[in-house]
C-alpha cells in the first residue's frame, strides 16, 4: 500500500516506453526519472518512487536497482534544473506551542452524535497529537488500527502499537514485532484524556467493532462513517489532517515556507534535543539507526527548551532521585483480591 502508486506510476511508463516492468534495468530507472518523474515530483522526494522499485526487487530477491551513483548524479542535476524552474517553499519545523494549541483545543471541542466538522476535527488533532507523540511517521501514523492505542487502567497512562515503520512493509498480522510505546500516567499532559474523548466519539459513531458503521479489522483507527479502504491511506492524508486542524486554528506558515507532517517530526526531534533528551531515546522514538539523519535534517540546533517541550518529551529525561522517591511515596500500597482467586 505504501509504494502502490510510485509503483503504478513505473509500470505505466514502462509499458508506454516497451519496456520490462519487472526486473527493472539501472537505464530505466535513470529515463524514468528523466522523462517522467521530473515534470510533476521534486527531485527531493524521488525516494519513495525509486525505493518502490527497490522493494520490489528485494522481494524477488533481485539486486536493488535504484540506488548508486548513476542514479544519484542524476537526481541531483535534475533538482538543479528543477530550481531553475521552480519557485519552492521549504519545509519548516512547527513550533511546539501549536501542538499543545490543537491538544487544548480539541478537549475543548463540543462533540455530537453525527459526524460533523466538530468530529472531523477532533479526529484530524487526535491523528496530529499522538503521531506528534510518537516521533511522527506520517503514514505509519494513519495506519495505527482499532485496538493498537489504549489507556492503561486508571492510572492515566496508555500504551501505542506501530504495526509498521518508515520503509518497511505493512502486514496485516501481528508478529509481536511490532515497535510498542508505553506512556507513563501525565506523560503528556492531556492526551491521554483526547484519546479517551476519540473512542467515546467512537462509540457513539458506531465505528467500533460490532459498531452500526463498523468497518473491517484493516480500517484505520481514525476512519469515519462511509470512508472505505483507509489501509491505503498515506502521508497526504496525515498532510489532510494537519491542514484542517491549523486551517481551524488561523495558523499558517510564513510566505514561501509550509507546514506539512514532516513539520512535526521536525518538531519532535528538535524539541527533544532542546530539553537534553538522549541520543539513544531520540533515535527509538524516531526509529532512526543513527543520528546523522536527524543533525542533517531534523533537529533545529536553535529550538529553544520551552515549556511546552516539557510538556511532550519530558517524560522522557530522568527524574532526579527526590522527585522519584517522591513519587514511590505517594503510590497506593496494592491490595490482592482474593475473591478471584
Amino acid at each position: 500500500a505504501t509504494y502502490r502508486k510510485a509503483w503504478n506510476r513505473w509500470a505505466a511508463y514502462a509499458v508506454s516506453r516497451g519496456m520490462a516492468v519487472l526486473p527493472v534495468v539501472e537505464v530505466g530507472v535513470l529515463a524514468w526519472m528523466r522523462h517522467d518523474l521530473c515534470y510533476t515530483i521534486k527531485a527531493k522526494n524521488f525516494q519513495p518512487y525509486l525505493s518502490a522499485l527497490n522493494k520490489a526487487h528485494a522481494h524477488c530477491q533481485l539486486a536493488q536497482v535504484a540506488l548508486g551513483d548513476s542514479v544519484g548524479d542524476s537526481r541531483r542535476s535534475i533538482a538543479k534544473q528543477q530550481a531553475a524552474v521552480y519557485a519552492a517553499e521549504t519545509r519548516v519545523r512547527l513550533p511546539v506551542e501549536v501542538a499543545s494549541q490543537v491538544l487544548d483545543a480539541a478537549l475543548r471541542l463540543e462533540i455530537g452524535e453525527q459526524v460533523t466538522a466538530a468530529v472531523r476535527l477532533l479526529r484530524a488533532s487526535v491523528a496530529v497529537c499522538v503521531d506528534a507523540s510518537c516521533g511522527s511517521r506520517g503514514n505509519t501514523g494513519v495506519h495505527i488500527r482499532s485496538g493498537d492505542v489504549q489507556l492503561i487502567g486508571a492510572g492515566g497512562g496508555h500504551v501505542v502499537r506501530l504495526r509498521s515503520l518508515k520503509g518497511e512493509v505493512m502486514v496485516d498480522e501481528l508478529t509481536g514485532d511490532e515497535k510498542t510505546l508505553i506512556f507513563p500516567a501525565g506523560a503528556v499532559a492531556g492526551l491521554s484524556e483526547l484519546i479517551q474523548k476519540w473512542e467515546e466519539c467512537r462509540q457513539v459513531l458506531g465505528v467500533v467493532a460490532e459498531g452500526k458503521q463498523a468497518g473491517g479489522a484493516r480500517d484505520s483507527w481514525y476512519r469515519l462513517p462511509g470512508e472505505d479502504s483507509t489501509w491505503n491511506w498515506s502521508t497526504d492524508t496525515m498532510n489532510m489532517f494537519l491542514s484542517e486542524v491549523l486551517q481551524a486554528l488561523a495558523i499558517v506558515a510564513p510566505d514561501s515556507f509550509t507546514y506539512s507532517w514532516h513539520s512535526l517530526r521536525h518538531m519532535a526531534a528538535s524539541s527533544q534535543s532542546a530539553i537534553g533528551v538522549v541520543d539513544s531515546k531520540i533515535m527509538y522514538l524516531q526509529n532512526w539507526k543513527s543520528m546523522r539523519v536527524a543533525l542533517q535534517t531534523y533537529i533545529d540546533p536553535l529550538c529553544p527548551a520551552t515549556a511546552d517541550c516539557y510538556r511532550w518529551y519530558g517524560w522522557l529525561l530522568p527524574p532526579s532521585r527526590a522527585d522519584a522517591e517522591a513519587a514511590a511515596a505517594g503510590r497506593a500500597k496494592a491490595v490482592f483480591d482474593l475473591s478471584v482467586v
